[in-house]
This record gives structure tokens, sequence and C-alpha cells, in this order.
């Protein structure tokens, strides 16, 4: 998960009516208030039937809620959209760049394989009552454009996602068959996602061949399962893993309207 010294874009302060409500019918009230008296568990405490919303009251209930600081907007770092699209001829060459990259969460807080799916869906419900926002566990960016591509060079597609990152606490709320517990989990989840004016940024970028990266391209072309393929008339798609990140580092931007 990347580090929060990137470009704030937006952050907003959670609506905490509906923690109170829950936390309030399951008896734990007091805690609302009081909320740094929860103890710290860990979330493999939790019962795998009580991974959802809380439900009954204070005599028998239970669930986790979803008890947030803050959520906030970032640029995201940039990452490619397909594979990078390499000009084999002596000629300018029209070739497509661009395909599909899917970005899923990423989060700290813990969560045994198990429980991801209800984690995911507490997420989701706890993102609608305290933000009146949705939430996506992955986000798949798709785009395409045709572009004139040096002889030697190479070009590809990145975006600059949003990157919308929540931070706080899950609340573990049990008033059952005459066991009262209560306890707390914190970390921070991460997911692309935008919000009002903010918007994904799509850049070309564009750069020479090192005469070292041609042969090794080259080379992977005549293997048939090397993953380089052939595309249009003399172009090469190769892994972006191949690209090193000192050429990446270097190459042109060119800003686009996509």
């Amino acid at each position: 998960m990347a580090s929060d010294d990137r470009e704030l874009l937006l952050s907003r302060d959670p609506d905490k009516r509906a923690l109170s409500e829950k936390m309030h019918r399951l008896g734990f009230g007091s805690y609302y208030d009081f909320p740094e008296k929860v103890p710290v568990i860990r979330s493999s405490e939790v019962p795998a039937a009580h991974w959802k919303d809380p439900v009954g009251d204070n005599t028998n209930g239970y669930g986790v809620v979803g008890n947030w600081k803050v959520m906030s907007y970032y640029r995201g770092i940039p990452t490619y959209v397909g594979d990078p699209v390499f000009n084999d001829t002596p000629d300018d060459a029209s070739m497509t760049v661009g395909g599909s990259r899917t970005i899923s969460s990423e989060y700290t807080f813990g969560i045994e394989y198990s429980a991801e799916a209800s984690f995911f869906d507490l997420v989701k419900a706890s993102t609608t009552y305290s933000f009146s926002a949705s939430w996506s566990e992955s986000t798949t960016f798709t785009q395409t454009m045709t572009v004139t591509i040096r002889p030697g060079w190479v070009s590809w597609i990145e975006v600059s996602p949003v990157a919308r990152v929540l931070d706080g606490d899950f609340i573990y709320l049990r008033a059952e068959s005459g066991t009262r517990k209560i306890g707390r989990f914190s970390g921070v989840i991460e997911a692309p996602g935008i919000e009002g004016n903010l918007k994904d940024v799509y850049t070309l970028r564009s750069t020479p061949m090192t005469e070292a990266l041609v042969s090794h391209v080259q080379s992977l072309a005549s293997q048939s399962d090397s993953g380089v393929r052939a595309v249009g008339d003399g172009g090469l798609r190769f892994s972006a893993d191949l690209l090193p990140a000192d050429l990446r580092a270097g190459a042109e931007r060119h800003d686009t309207d996509l």
C-alpha cells in the first residue's frame, strides 16, 4: 500500500449517526461516547457467523460496525494499462496501444482469508451509512488509442487513478446468551474510486528502446510461450515487466483527454 505523501485531492468526515444507532441498540452506547475505552482485539476473534452488519438488540444481538475517521482521495501511483508496444520497423508506424488493468483493494486489517468476503461486505455497508458512497473491491481500467510510434521507440498508456483510502476501526459487538463483548481492530483500506469532479488521469508515454532491450524482445518474439506478440505491421507487444524503471522514468509524457 502506498504511503500518503501523495497528492491529496479530497477528504470527507463520516456521518456517525448509523454507528451511534447500532451501538446503542445493542447496549454499547457508553462506548460510542468514549471509543478510546473499546479494547483492542484481533479480527480472528470475530466468529464466522458474526461477520455481518449488527442485528438484534441488547439482549440478543451481534455484528461488526465500521467506525471510520476519514475517507481521503489521493492521486494514485501511475500504472500500466495494457502492455507496451514497440515499433520494430525503420519507419513511423500507426499502432494501437493500451488494454486493460485491474486494480484491487489493499488493506492492513489482518483479515483471514475465510472472512475476506464478509469483510468486504462490511466495508461496502459502512461506506454507505458513513459517507453515502459506494465501494468496489476492484476496478478495471480499459483504454486504447491508435498512435504514431517512431521507429525503434516504444509507447504505452498509464493511468493515475483516484485512490480512495478509508482509515479507522471495525467494532465487534456481541450481546448474546448472556455474553457481552466489545472490541475493535484498526487498519486502512484503499481501492480506486472517484467522486464529484475527480477523475482518473490517462497519459501516453513514449521512449526510444535501448539496444539491449530491442535484442531481448526480438529474441523472445521467436518463442511461442514468451508472451511477446506481433501487432500490426512490424509491432511487438511485450510485458511491461521487461521495461527498465529508468527507461520508464525518462519517457515522454503526452496527456490525453481519455
